[in-house]
């Protein structure tokens, strides 16, 4: 998983070396210290065993049990007949039911595969889960600093006026609307369009927060 996140921003470059490093510094000063101040060279061994164990305890902890903005690999176990693209695919309840659920949506708004979905930041794999195309980039990020960066895409974004476009976002419970500057960055698409609210889904990870889903007026 190091080697795979060479040259992208995932957070396991940052976590190995401030947190990691001192650990493996940490194991192999203990292991010179026991083999000099006790006489005894199979200390030496700890090091390779320690590391195995250090090594196999960060891999089930980070990918099997608590894994990045998703649940316990353990609770995929719920498949669906529904997606054509989940077939043969473990994932856990929730999320199936989430994607059922937005395919609902969608469909009886018009979307058919191949239509343009726009999701931020939460949410990348339901472009490819309903077989559509994102506009700009795969992913976009919902975080306010990202605003300017995503105007940008926006722009540079090719759609023709014949295109239909959905798009999802989430923003949370207590105010029931979207965070302002995740609506503002939509008017930079263009050809600008107007876009209506068609279905309200609970987020399948996040239980302050809704997942709202919009489609272009002029397409309904």
């Amino acid at each position: 998983p190091l080697i795979a996140a060479v040259g992208t921003n995932c957070s396991i470059l940052p976590h190995m070396m401030s947190n990691s490093a001192s650990w493996f510094l940490f194991i192999g000063l203990a292991a010179v210290v026991l083999a000099e101040g006790f006489n005894a060279p199979f200390a030496m061994a700890t090091v390779p065993i320690a590391l195995v164990c250090f090594s196999a305890l960060q891999f089930f902890g980070q990918y099997v049990f608590f894994r990045d903005d998703s649940l316990s690999l353990l609770r995929e176990t719920a498949t669906t007949s529904k997606i054509p693209l989940l077939y043969g695919i473990s994932l856990n309840k929730e999320d199936i039911e989430f994607y059922e659920s937005a395919q609902q949506i969608l469909t009886a708004n018009g979307f058919k595969p191949g239509d343009f979905i726009l999701s931020l930041y939460d949410f990348p794999a339901i472009v490819y889960v309903m077989n559509a195309k994102s506009p700009g980039q795969s992913w976009y990020i919902s975080w306010p600093e990202r605003d300017e960066l995503n105007s940008v895409y926006f722009k540079k974004a090719s759609l023709n006026s014949s295109d239909r476009l959905f798009v999802v976002l989430s923003g949370r419970n207590q105010n029931q609307v979207v965070e302002p500057h995740m609506q503002a960055a939509l008017t930079d698409i263009r050809p600008r369009r107007k876009f209506v609210r068609i279905g309200t889904l609970p987020h399948p990870r996040k239980p302050d927060f809704k997942v709202y889903i919009y489609a272009d007026q002029s397409s309904l």
